[in-house]
């Protein structure tokens, strides 16, 4: 009884992880997308005033781009699976 659920939850997290690519394809690089001011202020604020540097910047903008790419994803997922339960019930 036990493998079936572990099944769900595997092919679950395979299908998150398989979702997550194409959303972030489609947005691309945050530098593209992102304004470089708001960036910097929030570099600025992990690493204090004037000691932003480049490298610094790039991983700012990994991580933005990190999130936004995973806030995505579990949107789009939450909705799918509510509507494959929907589906499914009727």
């Amino acid at each position: 009884m036990a493998l079936p659920k572990f099944a769900r939850r595997v092919a679950k997290t395979i299908y998150f992880i398989a979702l997550s690519f194409p959303v972030g394809r489609t947005l691309g690089p945050a530098e593209g997308w992102f304004d470089y001011e708001f960036a910097h202020r929030i570099g600025e604020v992990f690493s204090g005033r004037g000691e932003i540097g480049q490298d610094r910047l790039y991983e700012v903008y990994t991580y933005i781009g990190l999130i936004t790419i995973l806030l995505i994803t579990t949107l789009l997922y939450l909705l799918t699976m509510t509507l494959l339960k929907k589906i499914r019930n009727k």
